[in-house]
């Protein structure tokens, strides 16, 4: 992907007849136009959003989805000079980055999960010596009267 004159990595996640999500380290802001090559297919767009990493891009022509899936992927470098800067098979590091990104989201869930039932855990605690305090003061009032009257 070039941003104004800079190359760098992207990886598209969603295709439409005019349109992409795409994710970069080196995101555009919305507004900037960007060329994404892979093999031989050349589209340009224009990025309209973007959170953290991911973008969102409007191609100025229809994108043509067999050719885009068909291309070879380059890996990495620019077209321009071909030269490879990976060292590790680009489907097999794509690959590892989806699997750690699946396992923090597993783990943020089990966090939340963990934090919740702790916090529901403190909450019935709190609860129950409430009402343990409520109940007991009038109980032994009665136990006293009781002890007292016999």
């Amino acid at each position: 992907m070039r941003v104004n004159s800079a190359w760098a990595d992207a990886c598209i996640h969603n295709v439409s007849a005019r349109g992409m999500l795409v994710t970069s380290d080196a995101a555009p802001e919305p507004g900037d136009y960007i060329e994404i090559r892979r093999g031989r297919n050349v589209i340009i767009g224009r990025a309209v959003w973007r959170k953290n990493q991911f973008f969102g891009v409007r191609t100025q022509d229809r994108i043509d989805l067999g050719a885009l899936q068909t291309a070879p992927a380059q890996a990495g470098g620019s077209p321009a000079t071909g030269i490879e800067r990976r060292s590790e098979d680009r489907f097999r590091q794509d690959a590892v980055v989806a699997r750690t990104m699946e396992r923090n989201r597993a783990l943020s869930r089990l966090f939340q999960f963990g934090f919740l039932a702790l916090a529901v855990g403190v909450a019935a605690v709190m609860v129950a010596s409430t009402v343990y305090d409520v109940l007991s003061t009038p109980a032994d009032r009665i136990a006293d009267a009781m002890n007292s009257a016999l």
